[in-house]
């Protein structure tokens, strides 16, 4: 009886565990682990002297896709977002769903900007095809924010503010493009396309 217990005690503690560290819908990485991960990855571009971007996407028009066709078809849609992202990441690159309708992706060793606009350009091109549901034909697109840490001094607060900030202004100009962050003086300006 108390080997059961045990047994189911630990499964338990497995099955939150899990819970915390992946999406439920997507099965992507959660947002704990999505900044666990960020840690790690900064702490390695100060050691190898490299760069390291955040690219956050944030699914234009996905609410009205929720309210129009309903919770199901939401998340299905976000299902086969996913799948797409992962599709064109590259090995190593991790993916996370961070916001209702808000992905996150990290993208370490990277050669600079160019390289992070690369990336934001096929996931643009991997979501740029209708998704068909089992009960909707939907169309979506993303606002996405980019913003690079590079050698020393990397800190992930400031790197996801300034891929927000960059997202927000994707989103401002009328969404379907993306924005990179380059901080001038008071680091909460976006520019680039």
């Amino acid at each position: 009886m108390r080997l059961r217990r045990r047994e189911n005690d630990e499964s338990d503690a497995a099955e939150a565990a899990r819970v915390a560290m992946y999406d439920d819908v997507t099965g992507l990485a959660s947002r704990y682990l999505f900044f666990d991960r960020l840690g790690l990855a900064l702490a390695r571009t100060e050691r190898r002297n490299s760069w390291a971007a955040v690219l956050l996407l944030d699914l234009d028009g996905f609410p009205k896709v929720e309210e129009r066709a309903g919770r199901a078809t939401a998340e299905e849609a976000l299902r086969e977002v996913s799948d797409r992202l992962m599709t064109v990441i590259r090995p190593g690159d991790s993916a996370a769903r961070v916001g209702h309708g808000q992905f996150a992706v990290l993208c370490e060793e990277i050669e600079g900007e160019a390289d992070a606009i690369s990336i934001a350009e096929r996931l643009a091109a991997a979501l740029a095809f209708p998704f068909e549901l089992e009960e909707a034909q939907v169309h979506l697109s993303a606002s996405v924010g980019i913003a690079l840490a590079g050698g020393r001094d990397a800190d992930a607060e400031a790197l996801i503010r300034g891929a927000a900030a960059a997202m927000r202004s994707a989103r401002e100009h009328g969404g379907a493009r993306f924005e990179v962050f380059h901080p001038h003086g008071d680091g909460d300006s976006a520019s680039g396309d």
